[in-house]
């Protein structure tokens, strides 16, 4: 911290005589102690205020020379409220600055958890390496995980290959765009239910959860936009919508068979949940052999719909091998169990 000084004009004085050269002219001045970090321009707090008295003939500097009740006075009149409010400036702005970090920081959590509590594709979560996953190393601290597929009640994540000593570390990785290489996440999926990720914020395993805005976050791409995962995803979703909508009145024939035309369209696209809709269709129709196969697409990508659906369906068909099914499924790394 440093200091600097502020003078005020405030007339002249023949209430005493200079015991220099006897003048009896005295020019009066306020002087203001203000305390300033960086620049000199701009005061964080003052710290004193005086006044000074110089001598008009020989410039010699009288402090303390008047009566205290003089000097009251001449203070009220030199140190206005709107000449002292200025010099909190710094110390207004660093409140300023503290309150609107400290609501960003309210901001952060209150978007955590409405971000948890309705995950989308591509989320991406801070997490504690230490807390989340065991026999981690004393300086693998932290992790970027991203959410990669949602089923019922259950999300599926991944994580970043890297881990880092501090949080602000993952946040460089987002802003360099390195989170854009299709090698940075690993493959392997892990299943969490929505309970479980409620439990580990509160547990604080998971830090931050940040949804990208137009495929960027922190001003960087961190989506693909050549994947084009997000334009099938709002096609798929959109033709699956509607064969909901025909099922709902489903008790005229043609609403199912125009149930099961936007179902298939949305399922080839890969949409996840249509997948699935399509295989219920075909389980009430006793088409089995046709669930279970969009079943099985379904599951593969770590659904845990999907594969407690085929596991409920396989026996119904000599055709289906459950040990098989369930040893490919764990083999991805998904489990057969919510977590």
């Amino acid at each position: 911290m440093e200091y600097g000084y502020r003078f005020l004009a405030g007339g002249e004085t023949n209430e005493l005589s200079c015991g220099h050269c006897q003048n009896e002219q005295f020019t009066i001045k306020g002087k203001i102690k203000y305390a300033f970090f960086f620049l000199q321009s701009l005061p964080f707090i003052p710290l004193k205020r005086e006044v000074v008295l110089t001598c008009n003939e020989c410039q010699h500097v009288h402090n303390n020379a008047l009566e205290p009740n003089t000097v009251n006075d001449i203070k009220k009149r030199l140190f206005k409220f709107y000449i002292i409010f200025p010099m909190y400036t710094g110390l207004i702005l660093s409140l300023l600055a503290i309150a609107c970090w400290q609501y960003g920081q309210y901001r952060e959590r209150v978007l955590t958890q409405e971000y948890l509590s309705t995950p989308h594709v591509n989320d991406f979560y801070f997490v504690n390496n230490q807390k989340l996953l065991k026999n981690q190393r004393p300086n693998q601290n932290y992790r970027l995980a991203k959410v990669v597929s949602i089923g019922k009640n259950v999300v599926s994540l991944v994580y970043a290959r890297f881990t880092f000593q501090q949080e602000n570390m993952i946040k460089n990785d987002i802003q360099s765009g390195m989170v854009i290489d299709s090698r940075y996440f690993a493959k392997k999926q892990y299943l969490f239910t929505f309970d479980k990720l409620q439990q580990l914020l509160n547990e604080e395993a998971i830090l931050l959860v940040k949804r990208p805005q137009h495929n960027k976050l922190y001003g960087n791409l961190v989506i693909n936009n050549a994947v084009k995962v997000s334009k099938g995803d709002s096609l798929g979703q959109f033709f699956n919508n509607k064969g909901e909508a025909f099922m709902r009145i489903s008790h005229v024939r043609e609403n199912l068979n125009n149930a099961h035309k936007y179902f298939l369209k949305s399922a080839e696209i890969g949409y996840t949940p249509a997948q699935i809709n399509l295989s219920r269709w075909y389980i009430n129709e006793g088409e089995f052999d046709k669930a279970l196969n969009w079943l099985k697409l379904a599951s593969y990508k770590g659904d845990k719909t999907a594969i407690n659906l085929y596991l409920v369906n396989c026996p119904k068909t000599e055709e289906c091998d459950g040990r098989k099914f369930s040893e490919d499924v764990t083999a991805l790394g998904f489990s057969l169990k919510a977590r």
